[in-house]
């Protein structure tokens, strides 16, 4: 801004120097500071009032050709320049507030990377008092919900594996100590037989011989 007093003292206050102040106010706006613009638009005012009464009074400094150089073309230059600080106030708001949800997010998607590649679900952006934010975190904090629970089902279901695992193997067991109690009563019981044959063999030969002994005078 003070550059633009000493354009327009430089020219002897020709009023199309004027316009480099709504250029200028237009540079600070990349600030996305309200309080730049705020102050900028303040100094031209000062500047103004200050400048036009200095020329008034033949100080040898200049803002206003002679002939316009009153209160009345102040006064509208002026509100030219406080419709545009306010416009660019409110864009430099909402300039200033998109940078820091740009940020946030930046800052958080690359939080949630850990070095070993894994996700780390319980980081947060930060809160700029924004609803993308406030919606990203939710999100977050949903899928942490959900990856929880998925790990809990799977852990669950893993016991319960292990256990069926458990149970098959006693049962297979079991069975085994099974078939092999049954496998010992068929030997047994083939011996048996086997033996009964030998009884009954050997009681024919008795009987045989006793006949034989009967038969004799």
């Amino acid at each position: 801004m003070f550059f633009a007093a000493l354009q327009i003292h430089q020219s002897f206050g020709m009023e199309e120097m004027h316009f480099g102040i709504f250029v200028y106010m237009a540079i600070l706006f990349a600030f996305r500071d309200q309080w730049v613009i705020i102050t900028a638009a303040v100094v031209i005012a000062v500047h103004h009032l200050l400048f036009m009464w200095l020329q008034q009074q033949n100080m040898g400094v200049y803002l206003l050709p002679e002939e316009y150089n009153t209160l009345s073309v102040v006064m509208i230059h002026a509100a030219y320049v406080i419709v545009e600080a306010i416009v660019l106030v409110v864009l430099s708001r909402q300039a200033l507030m998109e940078a820091k949800v740009s940020q946030a997010l930046f800052d958080a998607t690359d939080a949630l990377v850990e070095q070993d590649g894994s996700i780390a679900l319980n980081k947060r952006a930060t809160d700029v008092n924004a609803d993308v934010i406030h919606s990203f975190n939710k999100v977050l904090a949903s899928l942490q919900t959900t990856i929880k629970t998925l790990n809990q089902a799977a852990s669950d279901l893993h016991v319960q594996s292990d256990n069926l695992s458990a149970d098959g193997k006693s049962l297979a067991a079991g069975m085994e100590q099974k078939l092999k109690e049954v496998e010992r009563i068929a030997a047994a019981t083939e011996e048996m037989s086997y033996n009964l044959a030998g009884l009954h063999k050997l009681a024919a030969a008795v009987e045989l011989v006793v006949n034989s002994q009967h038969k004799q005078p």
